[in-house]
């Protein structure tokens, strides 16, 4: 099977996952670039992995890039990976801002690449994101709350955490939007710490999307309203319960003929989405989450973030 060598830049704390999941798939770890000087030797003492003085040469010397800095680097980077016609994985949000994602999807019909955007919950097994496609869905709320971090703080709860339900929002309902309502709150930082967006859908659907880096407690559910029943996803604890109903209540009252219930093992989904952008490139075949699902998440997650500033 070809080698195909990979150069990973940044290790912050994305990059250190991925530096460690990288060296068990089938790429080739060339090397890798981080800002840090000092972290960098560190690193490249301790693996023995070649350490890069800028990100250009690296990506000329390598098939792919491994792209984990803050959102803010990822055009430029994803720019020069282009147009040196280098395969990209990037970090989830894509980009800053839609028109740097527009930017990169004319880029890449000029070129022959595979790029992978991070939304790491298409790789959970709790999210058969088929099945649920096939389901009449009424409404989904989506809740991905957590305690206090200040690491989390440098960016809106709305690129950090709401996009990854953002992405799968779109990847099951579309992207037919009728109508956007927001709100949000910052309390302790200078950006958005709760975020709160309902969205209505052009066939009269909806979803409820809550994010907060300030809650009392950690959550990642998805909750799914069906014409055939109801799904309650549990995405941290990757358990699935599904409820169908009957066609009439029994003796008891009970509406529902059948529930079932599902405790997925766990897995390694940066390593699943790492080996699926390898074998994007080796089979020559459409990457699982690509720039289009990227510049759709950046959208929204956008026009989400000006209606709550607006308001």
């Amino acid at each position: 099977m070809k080698k195909i060598n990979i150069g990973l830049i940044g290790l912050g704390y994305f990059g250190s996952f991925h530096l460690n999941n990288i060296l068990n798939t089938k790429f080739n770890l060339t090397g890798f670039y981080d800002s840090d000087e000092q972290k960098a030797l560190e690193i490249e003492k301790k693996t023995g992995i070649k350490k890069y003085n800028d990100p250009e040469t690296l990506i000329n010397e390598v098939d792919a890039i491994d792209i984990t800095t803050p959102t803010v680097y990822h055009y430029d980077l994803i720019k020069k990976a282009i147009l040196a016609g280098k395969h990209v994985f990037v970090e989830k949000p894509m980009t800053s801002n839609s028109d740097q994602a527009l930017d990169i999807l004319r880029l890449l019909k000029k070129a022959d690449i595979k790029l992978q955007v991070g939304h790491i919950e298409r790789f959970n097994p709790a999210v058969d994101i088929e099945e649920l496609k096939k389901e009449n869905i009424i409404k989904i709320e989506a809740n991905r709350l957590s305690t206090y971090n200040p690491r989390g703080t440098d960016v809106s709860v709305i690129f950090d955490l709401m996009i990854h339900d953002i992405d799968l929002i779109l990847a099951i309902m579309g992207d037919k939007i009728k109508s956007i309502e927001a709100s949000g709150l910052i309390k302790y930082g200078k950006n958005i710490e709760f975020g709160n967006a309902c969205l209505t859908f052009e066939q009269g659907n909806m979803a409820v999307l809550n994010s907060s880096i300030i809650h009392p407690y950690m959550e990642r559910k998805l909750k799914i309203w069906t014409v055939r029943g109801y799904y309650e996803l549990d995405l941290a604890k990757k358990e699935i319960n599904k409820y169908f109903y009957s066609l009439k209540p029994d003796k008891e009252n009970n509406i529902f003929a059948e529930n079932i219930f599902e405790k997925k093992d766990a897995n390694n989904s940066i390593l699943d989405e790492l080996n699926e952008f390898y074998y994007s490139i080796i089979e020559n075949k459409p990457t699982k989450v690509n720039a289009l699902d990227g510049y759709r998440a950046v959208k929204l997650a956008e026009d989400i973030l000006n209606k709550i500033k607006t308001e």
